[in-house]
């Protein structure tokens, strides 16, 4: 398989569109989980739904523009399932690395 400019721009892009995402969702977590800690409006809790709901509307558009980029390249479903299953635990992994750095500031 020879790689063209256009697939490496398409695996950049859909790296940078999961990292936008991941960011956003791990900001709406962090907005939210400040907020049952106590001190919440709820306003705050509103902005927080929102900014998770946007967040997961990202993921969710990076994940199928992935799964259509990996789908004119990989023809086999078992070799499609396992890299967008990967892709799903490495976006969950990074929102939780997102929060624990939050938590040691």
């Amino acid at each position: 398989m020879q790689l063209s400019d256009e697939l490496v721009k398409s695996v950049f892009d859909n790296i940078k569109n999961f990292v936008l995402s991941s960011v956003v969702i791990a900001i709406s977590v962090i907005i939210l989980r400040d907020n049952c800690a106590g001190n919440g409006y709820i306003y705050q809790y509103i902005i927080g739904s929102i900014t998770f709901l946007a967040g997961i509307g990202l993921f969710a558009f990076t994940l199928s523009d992935a799964w259509k980029k990996i789908d004119s390249v990989i023809s086999c479903l078992w070799i499609k399932l396992p890299a967008l299953i990967i892709y799903a635990l490495v976006a969950i992994e990074f929102i939780r690395v997102l929060w624990v750095m939050k938590m040691d500031l």
